[in-house]
């Protein structure tokens, strides 16, 4: 297995400042070489996306997104990544601080990859970031 990467492109939709700085320090202390781009509520994340999905060269590997925007519904940026010819393929992994049933058990309409709920501690995160990292050194190896 492979122990080196490239740089992982990652789209993180969060409007906590706190969480956001957490989730790319825990990619860093993970050793995960990121380029995150970083969008605040769902009208940024859909220019972003919207964006990205133009130019091949700047497409993610990994969409990260928060359930609870401040103001608008997480739902609704997953449901235009998940319907986007181009970005529908992108892995997406939906944050969340509330356990959201509907969505673990796929009764929601559109559903993430991955639901992960956020984590409360440090340690949390830096498991979320060595989860992040096991995923792309799988990938690569694969």
């Amino acid at each position: 297995m492979s122990t080196t990467l490239d740089v992982i492109r990652i789209i993180l939709i969060e409007d906590s400042i706190a969480d956001a700085q957490l989730f790319q320090e825990a990619l860093l202390e993970a050793g995960l070489p990121a380029r995150v781009r970083a969008a605040s509520d769902a009208r940024r994340a859909l220019t972003l996306l919207d964006e990205v999905a133009r130019r091949p060269d700047t497409m993610p590997d990994l969409i990260v997104l928060d359930l609870d925007l401040a103001g608008d519904d997480g739902r609704d940026v997953l449901a235009a990544i998940k319907q986007h010819p181009v970005l529908r393929s992108i892995h997406t992994m939906l944050l969340s601080g509330a356990d959201d049933m509907a969505l673990r058990t796929g009764a929601a309409k559109v559903l993430p990859d991955e639901y992960v709920l956020k984590p409360e501690t440090w340690l949390g995160w830096r498991g979320l970031g060595d989860s992040v990292r096991a995923r792309f050194l799988t990938a690569a190896s694969g």
